[in-house]
């Protein structure tokens, strides 16, 4: 098949867990005989570039609209990010762009993910030249336009669902949908998007080496010390419950605990002020794949402490694959994985106590064992050949349908 994945980023511009399960599947797909190609809005220069990475190809548009450091880290600019969301819909260039790729390419199928500063437009263009398209939802983009829901008031109201009811209409041209859990693929579908498509749940996925894997499990049972070390990995966000997680640390007396931090965000002095005065809280920065795999190998447990509604949790299997048994918050696809799993346990995520409370019953190592043991059977239903099983399902279904239509 030739089949066209489009994402508003692409490596080496990796932003967040969804570059690189792109960045995976393309791969994975182009080693099974497929011929891959990317369609992305992240080239430096004004201007449309050609380029290969691992043999994928990859088509990067130039894009001087879209500033994605305002889009989503910067506040008090709600006039610009308005006019990016205005943008996303109806960005003429990429369209332009878009079009001169399809006819140049002109693939199979194609797989739509993020379409930040990307207009929804071009699912009518592919329908237009019937192409099927199957869109993964990696996030909310589509249901809650952040720059304008903390606003409440009745013009903001109206301009909400102008918005919704805008992408709402394009995804008629969608043949297919799927979603990384069920939470966030019935969010869609309660509030009306995506009737007509077929749909399925398909996990995000690992490159699983099952033998390394039980050896980092053998290793985290036989492992014997007096501190236990607790892990975060994820942006220094407020929606990533940093300031929870800090506070539980400071409430926590015992001296045999440790926290260490992994990541870049708007809360980074806070994070540091913490470490200042907290000397079982370690700030580490943003690290290297290989820096943080070592992190991974000298901790006990893992935390993810989301206080919004994470999509998925791509952190929990990337602990998992480590041995690393999680304590997680009760939020959107952390739940729904880790229950799936049994290789962690929940908490009530606004909750400072409950997260204490079960930071100290993972210093227990007979109580980590017991997710640990886990971790083996569970983590083969997120390998990377299985979900490219299941997309490789998904592509020829909504192809044979274009095709019978």
């Amino acid at each position: 098949m030739k089949i066209m994945i489009i994402n508003t980023f692409y490596s080496p511009n990796m932003i967040g867990g969804t570059e690189h399960s792109i960045k995976l599947l393309a791969e994975t797909l182009l080693k099974r005989g497929h011929e891959v190609a990317i369609f992305t809005i992240d080239s430096n220069v004004n201007k449309s570039t050609i380029e290969f990475i691992n043999g994928v190809k990859i088509f990067r548009s130039g894009n001087t609209y879209f500033d994605y450091k305002v889009r989503f880290f910067e506040k008090n600019k709600s006039a610009k990010k308005l006019m990016m969301r205005i943008i996303e819909g109806c960005n003429f260039k990429i369209q332009k762009d878009f079009d001169w790729t399809l006819k140049y390419f002109y693939p199979d199928v194609i797989h739509t993910n993020n379409l930040y500063g990307i207009s929804p437009y071009i699912w009518e263009l592919a329908y237009k030249y019937q192409i099927p398209v199957l869109h993964t939802l990696r996030d909310y983009f589509m249901l809650e336009p952040n720059s304008l829901v903390k606003k409440n008031d009745l013009f903001h109201v109206y301009l909400k669902k102008i918005y919704k009811e805008y992408f709402k209409f394009f995804t008629r041209y969608v043949s297919g949908v799927t979603a990384p859990s069920s939470f966030i693929l019935m969010k869609y579908l309660e509030e009306g998007y995506f009737q007509k498509t077929e749909k399925k749940r398909i996990w995000n996925a690992i490159n699983i080496d099952q033998e390394k894997i039980n050896q980092e499990i053998m290793a985290k049972k036989k492992r014997k010390k007096d501190k236990t070390i607790y892990l975060y990995v994820g942006a220094l966000l407020e929606i990533k419950g940093i300031y929870i997680l800090l506070e539980a640390f400071n409430r926590i007396k015992d001296e045999r605990v440790e926290l260490r931090i992994c990541g870049e965000g708007p809360l980074k002095k806070i994070v540091e002020n913490s470490v200042e005065k907290n000397p079982k809280i370690k700030y580490l920065g943003q690290l290297e794949k290989k820096e943080l795999d070592i992190q991974r190998k000298e901790s006990d447990v893992a935390i993810i402490s989301s206080i919004w509604d994470e999509p998925f949790g791509r952190v929990i299997i990337e602990a998992n694959e480590f041995g690393l048994p999680i304590i997680g918050s009760n939020k959107g696809g952390i739940k729904e994985v880790l229950e799936f799993m049994k290789t962690g346990i929940l908490y009530e995520a606004m909750d400072i106590n409950d997260l204490v409370d079960k930071i100290l019953y993972m210093k227990n190592k007979e109580n980590r064992v017991a997710f640990i043991e886990n971790i083996k059977e569970a983590i083969v239903h997120f390998d990377i050949e299985t979900q490219v099983d299941q997309f490789e399902s998904m592509y020829k279904k909504i192809i044979s349908k274009v095709n019978l239509d």
